[in-house]
């Protein structure tokens, strides 16, 4: 997986003026709350279903990058390789090595995102979209992907 973003390289620094990329892991719900500062444990509700926790030992994303994509790579049915948007970027330990990140799953509101946009995301859907798209020689495909694995 990874988080992309024009955020800050370490806590309280200035925002990169260069698009980065963080290499990242899913980690559990219960290694999340471990390393989760005490503050942020006590969530009202804990961490959701709607949320997942990733981490790396080297890299994360940090302050700016609230808001963007954390993605993983596919393939389309035209053998491109294409960004699939897992998680959407939402808070975490402050970014220093070995910090750990907490995403809202982009899965959970499949639905509000299909209504909000008026578009059906299911996989005959992102089917027809890829094969129309080859021909205008764009490289976009929407969907949902229910092979998809550790999701």
């Amino acid at each position: 997986m990874e988080a992309i973003g024009f955020g800050t390289t370490g806590y309280g620094e200035d925002l990169s003026p260069t698009l980065l990329k963080a290499k990242l892991s899913e980690i559990s719900k219960d290694e999340c709350l471990k390393r989760l500062p005490k503050n942020l444990r006590s969530l009202r509700d804990g961490l959701v279903e709607e949320q997942l926790c990733a981490a790396s030992d080297l890299q994360d994303a940090c302050e700016g990058d609230s808001g963007g994509p954390l993605q993983v790579e596919r393939m389309d049915v035209n053998k491109m390789v294409i960004p699939l948007i897992v998680g959407v970027v939402s808070f975490g330990t402050p970014c220093t090595n070995g910090s750990t990140g907490v995403y809202t799953r982009v899965a959970s509101y499949k639905e509000w995102i299909e209504h909000e946009t008026g578009r059906s995301f299911d996989y005959s859907t992102s089917l027809q979209l890829a094969l129309r798209h080859k021909n205008a020689g764009r490289k976009c495909m929407f969907g949902h992907f229910p092979r998809q694995q550790g999701w």
